[in-house]
């Protein structure tokens, strides 16, 4: 038991030592609250300081991204204008394009025409021609005609005149009256 108590009040001692007292106890609040309100200024002063950086950084952020957004406005107002005249300029180039198709097509129709104009004329005269001849073969297929007819009438006349020949003299040996006489023109216009 002395073991105990010696034990107990080597223990104590050291604990009173060891032990803060109340008076410790509030000095080492007043530094604890002294140092955490130290470090609350601090903390605020660095907030203040980062947040005034901060706007600081933000103004110029959004000072740059205003010139930037008056560039872009500037740059596409640019790129519009030049593509109405890109535009512009192509329809200007279509246009004359086709004027220029226009005018080689109404050449061509008009050689096209003078050519047709041309052909017609020479069909005409072939027509014309083709008609000379015709009425040229036709005529002397005609005169063949009537020459033939002529000349089967001459035939015949001829022929009538020897029958007549040989009539008279049989006539003449056998007392007959001698046929009647015929002119060829007289029997072609009487069958006509």
């Amino acid at each position: 038991m002395r073991a105990t108590r010696a034990l107990l009040v080597d223990r104590i001692g050291r604990v009173r030592n060891e032990a803060l007292s109340t008076k410790d106890l509030e000095n080492q609040a007043y530094l604890f609250n002294a140092a955490s309100s130290e470090l609350r200024n601090e903390v605020t002063l660095r907030l203040r300081n980062e947040l005034a950086s901060l706007h600081t950084v933000t103004a110029t952020i959004r000072r740059e991204v205003d010139a930037l957004g008056t560039q872009i406005n500037e740059d596409v107002s640019n790129m519009k204008h030049e593509i109405q005249m890109e535009v512009g300029n192509r329809k200007n180039e279509a246009k004359n394009e086709l004027k220029r198709q226009d005018i080689v097509i109404e050449s061509m129709y008009n050689r096209m025409m003078g050519s047709l104009g041309d052909l017609r004329t020479e069909v005409e005269v072939a027509k014309w021609d083709n008609m000379r001849k015709s009425v040229a073969a036709l005529s002397a297929f005609l005169v063949l005609i009537l020459v033939g007819m002529e000349f089967t009438t001459v035939m015949k006349w001829k022929k009538q005149k020897a029958a007549e020949k040989a009539n008279l003299q049989s006539w003449d040996q056998t007392s007959h009256p001698p046929p009647r006489h015929q002119d060829p023109f007289e029997a072609a216009d009487e069958r006509n």
